[in-house]
């Protein structure tokens, strides 16, 4: 048995996780289940390191999800720093803000984006020189998001 509190430790030594947060089992299973596919928000952001980027939606009329969600339904959608990029390609989401901070971490920089009351996290390959309070739009892939309802519950994940 092993006890971290780093996501990126856990997934390096593989095996079985079980997930812990003020005393309480998150949820336990094969390390790599547990990654790609947390039961809930709490979990996902308990196995995330930068934390998970959490936007709140509303489901729009023609939108197909992989889950019960139906139009009007409000969601919460769940990235991954490392799934964003800066620049776009088609059928890629694009979300614009502005540069809260960019911290270069040895071949990585992370980009702090704010937009109204969302903040984002990106963990963006390279050494990217990005002015402060200047607009900034991150491209992600809608097939890396994660959905959950608005309890916390897992809807969809991306395929592994």
């Amino acid at each position: 048995m092993y006890a971290t509190t780093e996501p990126l430790e856990a997934l390096q030594l593989g095996g079985h996780t079980t997930l812990l947060a003020e005393g309480r089992v998150l949820q336990s299973g094969p390390t790599l289940e547990v990654f790609r596919r947390p039961a809930t928000l709490e979990a996902a952001r308990a196995f995330s390191d930068p934390p998970l980027n959490v936007i709140p939606a509303t489901v729009a009329e023609g939108v197909q999800l992989p889950t019960a969600a139906t139009p009007a339904s409000e969601i919460l959608l769940g990235i991954r720093a490392h799934e964003f990029s800066l620049a776009g390609a088609a059928g890629q989401l694009a979300l614009r803000g502005r540069v809260e901070l960019a911290e270069i971490s040895g071949s990585e920089t992370f980009i702090h984006l704010a937009r109204d009351d969302v903040h984002l996290v990106a963990q963006i390959p390279g050494v990217h020189d990005l002015p402060l309070n200047e607009p900034c739009t991150l491209y992600v892939r809608p097939e890396s998001l994660y959905g959950f309802d608005r309890s916390g519950r897992l809807l969809f994940a991306p395929e592994a």
